[in-house]
């Protein structure tokens, strides 16, 4: 297992760390801290009430912060780990915004082991969202992370290639599947 200390350190002190996934460069903070998702918003010039995503290591996992219906059940053990994100009631004060605690929660399982590994050895629930600043595209790799963020960020190494698409959103929160978001896979 890859050595993941000092990622793990700044997220607890409430950092922002980048990071590769199996779609695009990712941006990551506490989602237990209000202030390190503020953060996180300001560094991406995000608007405030625009949520970002939970990455979680395994199905397992999201019955900790998410209320699971059968049918978003069903959804999961078929596109997790992927490019799938599923939005559930949340059940845990997981900060989405700035704002507020979400009352939803968009829920994603890498297609990464690498970094899935390092979720499982961070043990809190890491809000994410695109590498790039709001409304421009996602930055490729590290050194456009480094030239937008700079010091901002810690950038976490994982080996991998990236899709180059953003994951797929679904909305399951109100008992019904509506598509958020077309990405890559085709629900």
């Amino acid at each position: 297992m890859k050595n993941f200390d000092e990622a793990i350190r700044v997220v607890k002190e409430g950092g922002i760390v980048a990071f590769k996934t199996d779609t695009v460069m990712g941006v990551g903070a506490n989602g237990f801290d209000k202030y390190a998702v503020e953060k996180l918003f300001l560094l991406k010039k995000r608007d405030f009430k625009k949520p970002v995503a939970l990455l979680l290591p395994t199905l397992s996992s999201v019955f900790e912060y998410a209320v699971v219906s059968e049918m978003s059940l069903k959804l999961m053990e078929k596109y997790f780990p992927g490019a799938f994100t599923c939005i559930l009631p949340a059940k845990k004060c997981v900060y989405t915004t700035p704002l507020r605690c979400g009352e939803t929660i968009g829920i994603r399982i890498p297609d990464l082991l690498p970094l899935r590994e390092f979720l499982a050895e961070l043990n809190l629930p890491l809000v994410t969202t695109s590498a790039n600043v709001s409304g421009l595209p996602p930055l490729k790799d590290k050194k456009g992370i480094l030239e937008t963020f700079g010091d901002n960020v810690y950038y976490v190494e994982i080996l991998s290639e990236m899709s180059g698409v953003p994951s797929t959103v679904v909305d399951c929160s109100k008992g019904s599947i509506k598509v958020i978001r077309e990405g890559g896979i085709k629900i």
